[in-house]
């Protein structure tokens, strides 16, 4: 625990905070769970991002996660630092599950200790910190390989009713890290049984908790699953071929990273990185960050696995644990290597992601594994030479770099990097020489001092940096997602949006290239935004509104035929009545020159506008007429008809009124995120239109019986009327949806 509040502490004290995708993406939606549960409500739907998602199928979502969902229920108002400390804790969380595991293993305890530090704070568990999903994935990994072991060897029941509980949690990650850790898992189970001395008995006695714990495992994890794959089904996802999965491979170059993580400036300015690829080592094909490749898992660790060499096939689970870390390694190589286009054809699910070098999650636990063990037999029987063995190898791995740094131009960047890790690497073979050579009794001070050695080389090389810690106000401005920091233009939308509300309206806004950090700023002052910050998304909002992943520069804003302009048919419908944009809005959006929308305020460099030809979110219509939504789409050939009196139907509704619609009244009586209840009085019958985005899984009731909800306008939902006063509710309910969905395509397929 010292070592790692010694490592977490510049973010527990908030000197740094987690920065881009933890902060961007992750943090809204953490804090939207947070105040929503303060409500007693769950966030199913999220009204605030591009005009309105199914949340419960994103994996952002935290809704399936019994870890943040405890966080959130503490701690109510969460700030950046208590989810930076949150964040924190699924390395710690992880570290333990490698400690308790190893020990049980009947590793020396501080061989156990190396492995938990190393997990906790090495590789990709530390680089990575900004991917929150990922690291949540892996922190499960250990604990469940951990309950395996136990259910496996002594045939508890307890322990695979365990089992299938953290693989439900692994599975619920809905990542790539927890795919192959599904698949490490079960590889773990099939290696146990085959080198178990009496397999019979071992399979037999074993069988029926891992099969209850499977079954517990399918139950828990099937809804979420589920919910998620339909929801990609008719996302703007395309389909990921091969090549384009490689292009997320781990270069070979960056297996140098071994020996310290900062040989390519991964940890610094994007102008400054030279490693693969980067515009120093172009024409590599790949696309990946500069963080991703990062391996470090510390001197002393390293030189541990060197000085084992072969005898840690006799370590606990350690040929395993070897083939893994092959397996996993030629995986995250990606195109470079065989492996991961076998995986690509033959493992199912693989074809579903890209970036292979995401496999470097579990390279790290299982390195940091190897190292505990490799620790241990130092301590318990060091081999014969073992030590000049790994000098040898890590000079010349030392040469080689330097050499790679002369070949690429980089040497005076590399040198003081390659010159610091020299002499982490000088102190652990120092401390390890002494460790050998000393009386057994002495072994145990020397062994500590080396884990103090591993701890401040840890918080030193892969403490916070350009990607994992960053300053609140720095080149980024990470404040504006913080809603108790003042930020005057959202404090004035808010207060343009309160107003409206009390108007009966429910008015959206569109923040457009105002930097990195505001694409989800809506999100966390209950601003309902039409764009966002997500990389997946209705493939139907996207083709009409142009919604790419994120809006951070303005030439991210891409117009559409069905959406050509800020002054148009479909802005009108979505209510889209605030625009805030970097420059004057006839920059971005040239069929404004002439006639600029009306300008509210320039708040800073920022000017915001007003659409006053927003439309309300209900309307009460008498007419329909049909939509071509191809033609739409496509063309942008909108019907001309009067939005006051007539919706546009892709299908025939069930029923039209029988006469031109009178006078007629609609009452909000509830508006909540996954509920809307309604007073409809239609004497002539007619259209409830809400302009929210149509979804399969949302429900209308009308007086309490079910009725269909139309696809209208392109986006909306409608609803028909037969005449009358009538109460209408409209529920999220996507757990039956999706139920319903899936019989359906399953039906359609028979």
């Amino acid at each position: 625990m010292a070592g790692w509040l010694l490592y977490a502490w510049p973010w527990l004290s908030g000197a740094v905070t987690i920065p881009w995708d933890a902060k961007s993406q992750f943090w809204p939606h953490y804090r939207v769970l947070a105040e929503s549960l303060a409500r007693s409500e769950l966030p199913l739907w999220l009204p605030e991002l591009f005009a309105g998602t199914a949340h419960v199928a994103d994996p952002q979502s935290f809704l399936f996660s019994p870890y943040f969902l405890l966080w959130a229920l503490v701690d109510p108002e969460p700030s950046f630092r208590s989810f930076d400390a949150a964040v924190l804790g699924l390395p710690l969380l992880g570290g333990l599950g490698v400690f308790a595991w190893s020990a049980a293993r009947g590793l020396h305890p501080l061989g156990a200790l190396l492995t938990g530090f190393a997990f906790l704070a090495g590789g990709s568990v530390a680089w990575r910190l900004q991917h929150v999903g990922q690291l949540h994935s892996l922190a499960a990994l250990p604990w469940l390989l951990f309950a395996l072991d136990r259910t496996i060897a002594r045939g508890s029941w307890r322990a695979g009713i365990a089992s299938g509980l953290l693989a439900a949690i692994l599975l619920t990650g809905r990542d790539q890290v927890a795919l192959l850790g599904a698949y490490l898992a079960l590889g773990f189970v099939l290696w146990r049984w085959l080198e178990a001395s009496d397999r019979r008995a071992t399979f037999a006695r074993s069988i029926g908790p891992l099969l209850l714990g499977a079954l517990l495992a399918a139950l828990l994890a099937a809804p979420p699953l589920l919910l998620t794959a339909l929801e990609a089904a008719r996302s703007n996802r395309p389909a990921i071929d091969l090549d384009g999965a490689g292009r997320g491979s781990l270069h070979p170059a960056l297996l140098a990273t071994v020996l310290t993580p900062h040989l390519f400036g991964s940890g610094g300015p994007m102008a400054e990185f030279w490693g693969p690829p980067s515009f120093a080592w172009p024409d590599t094909g790949l696309f990946v960050a500069q963080n991703m490749g990062v391996l470090y898992l510390g001197a002393p660790a390293l030189f541990c696995l060197l000085a084992a060499g072969r005898q840690l096939a006799r370590a606990p689970d350690g040929r395993f644990l070897l083939a893994a870390t092959a397996i996993v390694l030629l995986y995250a190589l990606g195109w470079y290597t065989p492996v991961f286009a076998l995986a690509w054809h033959f493992l199912p699910g693989v074809d579903l992601f890209r970036r292979p070098a995401d496999a470097t999650f579990l390279l790290t636990m299982l390195l940091a594994l190897l190292a505990g063990r490799a620790f241990d037999r130092l301590l318990r029987e060091p081999p014969p030479g073992g030590l000049a063995i790994a000098a040898v190898a890590i000079v010349g791995s030392f040469a080689a770099a330097f050499g790679l740094a002369l070949a690429r131009d980089r040497l005076a960047r590399a040198a003081p990097a390659l010159l610091e890790a020299f002499l982490w690497f000088a102190g652990s073979g120092l401390l390890l020489v002494l460790l050998i050579r000393s009386p057994e009794k002495r072994r145990s001070l020397l062994a500590s001092a080396l884990l103090v050695l591993t701890t401040f080389d840890l918080a030193r090389n892969d403490g916070p940096n350009g990607a994992t810690g960053l300053p609140v106000r720095g080149e980024v401005d990470w404040s504006v997602l913080d809603p108790s920091s003042p930020e005057p233009l959202l404090d004035q939308l808010a207060e343009l949006v309160a107003r409206s509300r009390v108007e009966g309206r429910r008015d959206r806004v569109e923040l457009v290239g105002l930097g990195y950090a505001w694409p989800n700023a809506p999100l966390v002052r209950w601003l309902e935004h039409t764009l966002g910050h997500n990389p997946v998304r209705s493939a139907r909002y996207v083709q009409a509104v142009g919604a790419e992943d994120t809006i951070a520069v303005p030439e991210q804003r891409r117009f559409t035929p069905a959406f050509p302009s800020w002054r148009s048919p479909l802005a009108e419908l979505l209510g889209l009545r605030w625009i805030a944009t970097p420059v004057p809005i006839e920059r971005l959006d040239p069929r404004l020159a002439a006639d600029p929308l009306p300008l509210v305020a320039r708040i800073g460099t920022t000017f915001l506008y007003e659409n006053p030809n927003a439309l309300p979110r209900l309307r009460l219509v008498g007419a329909w007429e049909p939509l071509d939504a191809a033609a739409v789409l496509e063309r942008g050939r909108w019907p001309e008809v009067d939005p006051s009196r007539t919706v546009l139907l892709e299908e025939p509704p069930p029923f039209a009124p029988a006469s031109p619609a009178g006078p007629g009244r609609v009452a909000i009586l509830g508006w909540e995120r996954d509920r809307i209840a309604l007073e409809v009085e239609a004497p002539s019958g007619g259209f409830l239109v809400l302009h929210d985005p149509w979804h399969p899984w949302w429900r209308a009731r009308l007086d309490g019986e079910r009725v269909p909800i139309l696809r209208a306008d392109l986006l909306f939902r409608a609803v028909a009327l037969p005449p009358g006063r009538r109460r209408l509710v409209f529920t999220f309910e996507p757990f039956a949806g999706a139920l319903e969905e899936l019989l359906a395509r399953l039906g359609a397929r028979a």
